[in-house]
């Protein structure tokens, strides 16, 4: 009898055990299939915010790319023009620590030239942010161009994208340099960027924030 108790207690222990080996092996994949269903959730909710950013840049194209369009002179190719709404959207996020827009940018543009990718200033500023070459030349360096001052840049502020990519890196210099002064305020860096600094030119720059103003009420921030 006794050794039948010890059996049966043996057997009994012996259930338990692999009951609780079952039980721990369950939790395990339980815990697994927890973390893994967390790893899911994060990796779906990633995939909206990408696609919800990739949906916010699309319409920021949409917006710049028709603004553009609709400037009195625009005349610029469509795979330019398709390459300009990109440069505008990437540096306006790039330095929008300064608050650079791309309406702004779009504003710039319109008060300038209305969009006339060829045209010339009476004061020799050329293309759609009108760049003096002097005020050109070492941007163009910096962006890896081989030019110098005396040489004749004219065809090459022309090219639509390279004029903008100036222009915009124009505007980031005079921002920063005011900001580093404590100005803050683009008045001050829109009448540098037209007549250099220290020269007063109000009104121009209160177009173009007039103009920006404008865009903002029809969504382009």
């Amino acid at each position: 009898m006794n050794k039948k108790l010890i059996w049966g207690f043996g057997s009994l222990g012996l259930l338990i055990f692999f009951l609780i080996l079952a039980l721990a092996w369950m939790h395990g994949q339980i815990r697994g299939l927890d973390y893994q269903l967390q790893q899911n959730q994060k990796a779906i909710q990633e995939l909206r915010d990408e696609t919800f950013r990739l949906t916010n840049r699309l319409n920021d194209l949409i917006q710049i790319g028709h603004e553009l369009r609709s400037m009195p002179l625009w005349d610029v190719p469509l795979r330019a023009t398709l390459a300009i709404d990109q440069i505008i959207i990437d540096e306006s996020h790039q330095h929008r620590n300064i608050e650079l827009t791309a309406g702004l940018i779009a504003s710039v543009i319109r008060i300038e030239s209305a969009g006339g990718h060829r045209s010339i200033s009476k004061a020799d500023c050329y293309g759609l942010m009108q760049l003096l070459p002097t005020t050109a030349i070492p941007i163009l360096t910096k962006m890896g161009f081989n030019v110098a001052y005396g040489d004749d840049i004219k065809e090459l502020l022309f090219v639509p994208t390279v004029n903008v990519l100036c222009g915009i890196h124009e505007l980031v210099r005079l921002r920063t340099l005011h900001l580093g002064q404590g100005i803050d305020s683009w008045h001050v860096t829109l009448m540098a960027y037209l007549y250099g600094p220290g020269v007063p030119g109000l009104a121009y720059s209160q177009k173009i924030i007039f103009q920006r103003e404008t865009m903002r009420e029809r969504g382009i921030t």
